[in-house]
């Protein structure tokens, strides 16, 4: 009977989860077309030689991209994969799932280390032409990047020369922006360059231009000889001067003032950038400002409002493993000493994860206040090594889920083969190092594992559904873009793998019991310089409330995602209106649109917002907050450099700098609230004192400023109605000093003067963390409870705790007594 029950929950078990993403219908939310079916065979290559490997080009195994749209304007969607080591692949769509290779005929073969690519109408003509970026050779001649102009037969013709657009940089990805509002697209260029050694060195940051792996703008200049646009390198006057490693870029209006803004996710140790547009034709890199802190290793990102809330939100992909053994197998490369160090030398903060900023709106001043960092929250932190990140509906029920593509062909972080390789390496030639390290790295495995899907449950939390819901097989994955590919009113998925023909993941909702779950799909037509309306804002409201989108195709990894803007409507049968801002902030308003169609939406039917008038900020999106800043408190705490790692390798945390502990009372009796904040080692604890005008009057504690002061505590001790101080010493900085633990408690003569009372306490020397008052043994005074923190030197142990008790100001210990165990 046992056995039975057993099989019964696990089955049970098996059905929920599987519920979960489904629905409980039959059918997966995806699945894995067949290559026989879509007639898609095409497959990055990798292979390493003696002439050109990893030792050439650091990012040998990073893979290519995926760009999807409509080439010949037949309302179906075509695909592009790039290519490191043979031409990329461009499919026509031929609709149910079956496409053909036309890269032959079409005109658009290469032989070329495609990188990032994009299908955009560069020349305004109607028809989606196509860039690839260019990079992995050491020669600069043969890292010029593509432009194939669509020749509206579905031939194209190579013209980067002519257009200004065959850079030679290492570069990653392009973006297609307005950024200056003249009407026409420009483009920036993310770069990174070839360091095989130290490049999460923490040197000098290059801010003036001058570095080979900064990224560029360049503005489009019509060339009215050419009839066609020519691109300009305007980085410098634009002030995108700072380096990077450049892996991920995204337009986006961040703080909805109208103008693009530009994300940036740079690898390695240099900074992401937040380009915000100055409206001038500059930008001031501000996500010190913005953001509290970054991932380390920023690989591909994504921007999109998946909470409903109208906001843009962040989501940078980094490379912490989900599972606990390979994080301890992996080179993390971020230490503690590091990242003191990167933060003396003027770096923001960044940790080994992937991070979701969440927008939390304006001030009363309509002053963006700074992102949230919810990643570990959202429960989507740790992916292992993630490249592609892609927030959409793909279940219709009107929330954006997260995808995220994930492996790498050689697991180059395996802190095995790093050890092996540096022993082996010791008093050889730097020949002989580099022939070690290809022979190694020959037998060197990969990271193969399936890709992840996060079903968004509406809460700011997600839930990992990639186990059940189809087409998630182990992997070399690295660029993906979505698309309705077969136009049945949800978002399928295209995926390109390294040594692994690519996936597209037919998407089952619309053929499952979700099938009644509603869609919108919105093309947009832009101006006659923007074909695309490339920038334009869509906000659709229903009864359930509002959703946002941004037209801005690229994003994710290498990536251009389908330019149809796809609303998810769960079981809302009638949308009460759809607003769109197009980038010169003309407006269309559309009432009472039915739902599950794909509408046409044409820039020449706007209103000029002179007629309507611009809201910058919508209203749902200013004065969120419950508190809002008030006068500044001149105050700075400080703390003495000190890494208790070094003394005990093992810790989870640093328990060096727990304090300042803080408590707030009338301390000088002119009924006002003060203010005491304890000191640290060397820095004395300060007093706050309030009086009638609202100023603070500071006044520094210098007596006993050697000590940690953890926990702060005002009360009156002596019952002479005045607040006295208890200070709990705490840290770990003097493990070897344990007098240093000592708690202290000062009396208070009535105007605010404290006297340090010798007596009053028995002798504690242990590293404690927080103290509060209460009448324990109800005799009318207030007892004393002292929380243990940690045990300095030897962690793992179970740090005292005591209870004091108040005999006429008097504490006397008696923790075993009335606590013990």
């Amino acid at each position: 009977m046992r056995e039975y029950k057993l099989i019964v929950i696990g089955l049970l078990i098996s059905s929920l989860a599987y519920m979960g993403c489904n629905r409980g219908e039959d059918t997966h939310l995806f699945r894995l077309v067949d290559p026989e079916e879509s007639n898609v065979h095409f497959t990055n290559h990798i292979e390493t030689t003696d002439l050109f490997n990893v030792l050439d080009y650091m990012y040998f195994y990073n893979g290519g991209g995926v760009a999807v749209g409509d080439i010949n304007n037949d309302g179906l969607e075509d695909i592009y994969f790039s290519s490191n080591q043979s031409t990329g692949r461009l499919y026509l769509n031929n609709g149910r799932m079956n496409f053909t290779d036309i890269t032959e005929s079409s005109g658009v073969a290469s032989t070329v280390w495609g990188t990032g690519v994009s299908m955009v109408d560069i020349n305004a003509d109607g028809f989606l032409d196509l860039y690839v970026c260019v990079a992995g050779s050491t020669t600069g001649g043969q890292r010029r990047n593509l432009l194939f102009i669509n020749n509206g037969d579905l031939t194209f013709t190579e013209r980067a020369s002519a257009y200004g657009l065959a850079d030679t940089s290492y570069t990653t990805q392009a973006a297609f922006f307005d950024y200056d509002k003249d009407g026409d697209l420009d483009i920036y260029l993310l770069n990174h360059i070839h360091q095989f050694s130290g490049p999460n060195d923490p040197l000098p940051k290059k801010t003036n231009g001058q570095a080979p792996n900064t990224d560029r703008i360049l503005r489009n200049e019509l060339d009215t000889l050419a009839g066609h646009p020519v691109f300009v390198d305007v980085s410098r006057s634009a002030g995108i001067v700072i380096e990077g490693f450049g892996l991920g870029v995204t337009i986006s209006d961040i703080n909805l003032d109208g103008w693009p803004d530009i994300y940036v996710s740079n690898d390695f140790v240099s900074n992401d950038l937040l380009y915000i547009n100055n409206h001038n034709g500059t930008f001031t890199n501000k996500i010190g400002e913005f953001l509290m802190h970054q991932s380390h290793n920023g690989m591909g990102n994504d921007i999109a409002d998946f909470n409903n809330d109208g906001l843009p939100d962040i989501f940078v992909a980094d490379m912490l493993p989900q599972r606990n053994k390979h994080r301890k197998l992996m080179a993390m490369n971020t230490g503690y000493d590091l990242f003191n160090l990167t933060q003396a030398m003027g770096y923001e903060p960044q940790y080994t994860r992937n991070t979701l900023q969440l927008h939390n709106g304006f001030d009363r001043d309509g002053e963006l206040i700074p992102y949230s960092e919810i990643g570990q929250l959202s429960g989507v932190h740790a992916t292992d090594w993630s490249w592609s990140a892609l927030f959409a509906d793909f279940n219709n029920d009107q929330l954006k889920d997260l995808y995220i593509t994930n492996g790498h062909l050689k697991d180059l972080t395996d802190l095995d083969f790093i050890v092996y390789r540096q022993a082996r390496s010791r008093f050889t030639t730097q020949k002989q190092r580099d022939s070690l390290y290809l022979d190694l790295l020959q037998k060197m495995p990969g990271i193969h594992t399936r890709n992840y899907f996060f079903k968004n449950s509406g809460d700011m939390t997600f839930k990992d559904m990639s186990a059940t819901c189809g087409g998630m097989k182990p992997s070399y994955s690295n660029g993906a873009a979505y698309s309705d590919l077969d136009n049945d009113g949800d978002l399928d998925l295209i995926i390109n793998n390294v040594k692994e023909k690519a996936s597209i993941l037919r998407n089952m909702t619309q053929e499952s019991s979700m099938s009644g779950l509603n869609y919108l799909q919105l093309n947009l037509r832009g101006p006659a310089k923007n074909t695309q309306g490339r920038g334009a804002k869509v906000t659709l409201y229903t009864s359930d409330g509002i959703q946002y989108q941004e037209q801005n195709p690229g994003r994710g990894y290498l990536s251009s995602v389908t330019g149809i803007l796809h609303f998810g409507l769960d079981t809302i049968e009638r949308i009460d209106s759809v607003l769109i801002q197009w980038p010169d902030l003309n407006e269309q308003l559309i009432l009472n649109v039915s739902v599950n169609q794909r509408l046409d939406i044409l820039y020449d039917t706007a209103d000029l917002p002179s007629q309507r008038g611009v809201s910058k900020k919508m209203d749902s999106s200013v004065n969120t907050l419950l508190f809002f800043p008030g006068d500044k408190i001149d105050y700075t705490h400080l703390d003495r450099e000190y890494s208790d790692f070094n003394v005990e390798a093992l810790l989870p945390r640093s328990f060096a700098t727990q304090g300042p502990g803080m408590a707030v009372g009338d301390i000088d009796g002119n009924g006002y609230d003060d203010l005491v904040i304890g000191g640290s080692s060397q820095i004395p604890l300060q007093f706050f004192f309030r009086d009638n005008s609202g100023f603070f009057r500071i006044d520094r504690f210098a007596s006993d400023s050697s000590y940690e002061d953890i926990g702060v505590l005002l009360f009156d001790c002596d019952s002479d109605s005045d607040l006295d101080l208890y200070v709990v010493s705490g840290g770990s900085e003097y493990w070897a000093s344990p007098e240093m633990f000592q708690d202290r408690l000062y009396l208070n003569d009535g105007s605010g003067k404290f006297v340090l009372s010798v007596e009053a306490l028995p002798q504690m020397q242990s590293s404690g963390s927080c103290v509060t008052a209460s009448d324990f043994d109800a005799d009318g005074d207030l007892d004393l409870f002292i929380g243990g923190r940690v045990v300095p030197g030897a962690y793992g142990k179970s740090p005292q705790s005591h209870l004091l008790i108040n005999n006429d100001g008097r504490f006397e210990d008696r923790t075993q007594q009335v606590a013990s165990g």
